[in-house]
């Protein structure tokens, strides 16, 4: 179940598809059920920076309780609150927390995330595993993931939508926002030419891709995505739905093999950093452009002529 709790915490990038399904607090201000649909087809129209605020808000707030509840089984551990006190605190931060966010958010994270945040901090700070300083880290990872994964599937869902209106704006409209001036990797949607080689299947295996390098590909290929489209004009939804499609794609490809160079270049950048990088497991959003930059990697020099990075290209059959 510990282990369980870990990889929910760590890895938690998957959206769901059904929006009764989240892990939303039932907001008791919302006497209205119209007002949701209402806040919801206003959000629809934010920008990215505009959603960007909202999430980082919440997280802010998930931070304070983070905080706390490293401040709780600290105690505990250095003997200065009995185990039965430090239950009792937690269980307050379970069931308060929400209820407390429910005021400010109209969709706030629900009881179980923080059932789940309050067992993986205790976890790590009653047997030591990771520092505190890196522990914070994992968790606004982790609380960014949720509130990302929960816009996105209710924004998306069927439950609020309006009659005629699509939900994301067409591929070309989207193609022609693209500003590929800010990309590193050019394309949103990458066509195969006649020097592209064949790239056989099962790459993750023969590369040894691991679940932290699949989440350092989604966050190079998000953030990529994300610069191109940041000074337009383009909706935060449409841009998660590109970056989410394109992330499958490199999914496949790691699977399937295939002819794309785009997802060759990303997958080696990743590998080569998993070697290079040092505290590689810790790689956050906000440390991933200084990371990137600090290993010489841009669009006018790919580090291909690095000898790690060339035998990680070959065998991508490069």
């Amino acid at each position: 179940m510990k282990k369980l709790i870990i990889v929910c915490v760590l890895f938690c990038t998957c959206s769901a598809t059904n929006a009764d399904k989240l892990d939303v607090y039932p907001n008791p201000y919302l006497t209205d059920s119209s007002l949701a649909t209402t806040f919801i087809k206003k959000l629809r129209n934010s920008k990215i920076n505009e959603m960007e605020i909202l999430i980082n808000g919440e997280c802010s707030q998930f931070e304070n309780y983070v905080y706390l509840s490293i401040q709780n089984w600290t105690e505990l551990k250095k003997n200065r609150k009995s185990k039965d006190d430090a239950n009792s605190y937690s269980e307050q931060l379970i069931s308060q927390l929400p209820y407390q966010q429910a005021s400010l958010y109209t969709f706030p994270m629900g009881t179980q995330t923080y059932v789940v945040a309050e067992s993986y901090i205790e976890v790590n700070i009653l047997n030591d595993k990771i520092g505190k300083y890196d522990l914070i880290k994992q968790m606004k990872n982790f609380c960014m993931n949720v509130n990302t994964n929960k816009y996105f599937s209710l924004l998306t869902s069927d439950k609020y939508s309006i009659a005629n209106q699509p939900i994301f704006i067409s591929a070309a409209e989207l193609n022609q926002k693209f500003y590929p001036q800010q990309s590193i990797f050019n394309v949103l949607k990458y066509v195969p030419n006649v020097d592209d080689k064949l790239t056989p299947k099962n790459m993750e295996e023969n590369v040894k891709f691991t679940r932290k390098d699949y989440e350092v590909s989604s966050l190079l290929i998000d953030e990529d995505i994300r610069n191109s489209f940041i000074d337009s004009d383009v909706r935060w939804i449409d841009y998660k739905k590109a970056s989410r499609e394109m992330q499958i794609e490199f999914h496949n490809f790691m699977k399937n093999g295939g002819r794309n160079r785009v997802f060759v270049d990303i997958a080696s950048l990743v590998k080569y950093m998993s070697f290079e990088v040092k505290n590689y497991d810790f790689i956050f959003r906000e440390e991933l452009a200084s990371t990137v930059n600090s290993l010489g990697f841009s669009k006018e020099n790919p580090i291909s002529n690095d000898h790690k990075f060339k035998e990680i290209l070959k065998k991508f059959n490069y």
